[in-house]
């Protein structure tokens, strides 16, 4: 498969992913969203904003290739010896009190910056190694893994999961 083939899969997915997300958001009444126990304790509004940092997290990394600079991005300070649980629990504090509505929106923006910026990678970027494109994030991916699976990982992948979530605690409720 080649690498132009690779990313337009790649944004095909991401956009499927995406709107099955979208779709079963559709059939949650608001004041379910804000229900605890959609994934562990976490409610629906949780897991939208959840999913939304990693996404603008991904596109602070992405948006330095297309200016043909080198990545500037770093995580936040602290959230680098942070492990994954740790990082979770502070952005679920973060955001809790936040309005469904603003986390929406937020959502919703961050996910066409997302695609945005997926769209204008150059071919190729899409199947080099993440430890080579983003340094600064690298440390954070298995040796071996590329930015389309680093991207996929914060983004369709995240959709996946968590509509398997949302989807179960509808189906217990």
């Amino acid at each position: 498969m080649t690498a132009e083939m690779i990313k337009e899969t790649f944004g095909l997915t991401l956009r499927a992913d995406h709107q099955e997300w979208e779709s079963i958001l559709s059939q949650i009444p608001e004041e379910r969203m804000i229900e605890s126990g959609a994934a562990g304790d976490w409610s629906v509004k949780d897991l939208i904003a959840h999913i939304t940092i990693y996404e603008r997290w991904t596109i602070e990394w992405l948006k330095p290739a297309l200016q043909e600079q080198p990545p500037a991005w770093n995580y936040p300070e602290g959230e680098d010896t942070a492990t994954l649980d740790e990082r979770n629990a502070r952005f679920y504090e973060q955001n809790r009190d936040r309005a469904l509505d603003d986390i929406r929106t937020e959502a919703d923006e961050v996910h066409a910056r997302l695609v945005d910026v997926v769209e204008q990678l150059p071919d190729d970027a899409v199947s080099k190694d993440i430890r080579d494109f983003a340094p600064q994030v690298g440390a954070y991916y298995r040796e071996g893994t590329t930015v389309w699976q680093a991207i996929d990982g914060n983004a369709a992948e995240h959709y996946r999961e968590h509509t398997a979530d949302v989807q179960g605690w509808l189906n217990r409720s």
